[in-house]
């Protein structure tokens, strides 16, 4: 496996999955548990958030395009960081969002019913605007390529 991957054994990426137990002999603590389940109860173990820690959420997304023969590209970026154990940067940016969608939802301002993505324009305005109120709001860069 670590041939076809072109991976040494003794590699950054190795030492950091033996790390989380992810090669170890240790036994899975959880009966009949997916993958994923194993991962998220190796991170638990691992990753406990202490009261004196604060937490930071970094999304950055480049897309390419082309309109009119003119091609740009646009760079938009997203930094929250946590105030305290209580009130997370992942909070912020995982609840605000999905409360927010609730609200419009019950105030019957979303027109699309079921699981959907969020590209809808009475969905993603509203959205990113009541965030821009939290301080929840991504820088963007257009430039030319």
């Amino acid at each position: 496996m670590l041939d076809f991957l072109d991976i040494s054994p003794d590699s950054d990426v190795m030492k950091r999955l033996e790390w989380l137990g992810l090669l170890g002999d240790k036994k899975i603590r959880i009966k009949n548990a997916t993958p994923a389940e194993i991962l998220l109860d190796l991170l638990i173990q691992k990753w406990k958030f202490k009261k004196s820690d604060r937490d930071m959420v970094i999304l950055q997304t480049e897309i390419e395009y082309e309109i009119k023969n003119k091609k740009e590209k646009i760079i938009s970026s997203l930094v929250v960081k946590g105030e305290d154990y209580d009130h997370t940067a992942m909070a912020q940016t995982v609840g605000l969002p999905l409360g927010i969608g609730v609200n419009l939802i019950l105030n019957d301002k979303i027109k699309e019913r079921g699981v959907i993505i969020p590209v809808h324009s009475d969905i993603f305005i509203p959205t990113l605007k009541e965030l821009a109120e939290y301080g929840i709001e991504p820088k963007e860069i257009v430039t030319k390529i």
